[in-house]
């Protein structure tokens, strides 16, 4: 049994073209690092796995688990560790990943393996629903026009919402290590409080929220890094600086997502969108919707 195991998610719902664009992207990248290879098969009624689907796993030695469509990513991540024990790293890929580096796997188990490390993710973010929404709220044009009345009772609503955002997510800066390729030592598992995913909001609270699995490792003492291309392992507070996630190109992007590509694919109001949720103002030019730091 190898060391770690790569557990890629496919849904039902994505259909095969979704898993053959990954299997195509896997054969051709194939980590640089032996590995366990293992696929979360979520909500395929009956559970056994189609023929096309099984087409693109040939010549890939592999194992099958099957979930239901109940709950989201993480709730299929969390069966999926129940059913592989014993292995010291869970590498986890949604089902949009795809990589730009032959020796991906190689580059972040490197510092996966470091004593003091307890997260690896291919990509990270400071951003805060806590602070969207009350931007969003604040710029308030979607309401403009309307009588008063009722523009203080929308907005009344929107400061009760805010305050549940407030208790659920930490302010900007919030560092978290995004969910769609990422390590986790099985020594962090095993203390890993999972979360109860019921929403895209229960989600986003694991992801991102006060108790996320990146503050979890922090918590710990350990630290959460993001590798890019370029093999370097950058703390929390340079990943602004790393070029991986919604800034200057995403040059040094080691695992691509349906997230990164909407920003590569973008024009130029989006870059600057995305690039201001990610960083903010404070580290984000808004004129060009690149980082403040190069």
């Amino acid at each position: 049994m190898a060391e770690a195991v790569v557990i890629h998610l496919a849904r039902a719902a994505n259909g095969v073209e979704v898993f053959a664009a990954f299997m195509d992207s896997y054969k051709c990248n194939p980590g640089g690092e032996a590995h366990d290879f293992a696929v979360v098969f979520k909500g395929f009624d009956p559970p056994t796995v189609p023929s096309e689907y099984l087409r693109c796993l040939e010549g890939v030695r592999h194992t099958s688990l099957h979930v239901s469509d109940e709950g989201l990513d993480i709730t299929a991540y969390q069966k999926a560790v129940t059913q592989l024990e014993n292995y010291s790293y869970y590498c986890f890929l949604n089902s949009f990943s795809s990589f730009r580096d032959p020796d991906w796997l190689r580059k972040m188990l490197h510092w996966a393996r470091a004593q003091d490390v307890g997260l690896v993710g291919a990509t990270g973010s400071y951003q805060s629903v806590c602070r969207d929404f009350f931007e969003y709220m604040r710029a308030g044009t979607d309401i403009a026009g309307r009588p008063a009345w009722k523009q203080l009772v929308i907005n009344l609503h929107r400061l009760y919402v805010l305050f549940r955002y407030w208790m659920m997510f930490p302010p900007f800066p919030n560092f978290h290590v995004r969910s769609n390729a990422f390590i986790v030592s099985k020594s962090i598992l095993d203390r890993l409080r999972w979360p109860q995913v019921r929403s895209k909001l229960d989600a986003y609270r694991f992801e991102s929220g006060r108790r996320s699995l990146t503050r979890q490792v922090l918590a710990s003492g350990r630290r959460a890094l993001v590798v890019g291309r370029d093999g370097a392992g950058y703390e929390k507070e340079d990943w602004l600086r790393s070029n991986t996630f919604w800034q200057h190109g995403q040059s040094n992007l080691l695992v691509e997502d349906n997230q990164t590509r909407s920003y590569a694919l973008g024009d130029e109001a989006t870059r600057r969108r995305l690039c201001f949720h990610a960083w903010a103002a404070e580290l984000c030019d808004p004129s060009t919707g690149q980082t403040n730091n190069p």
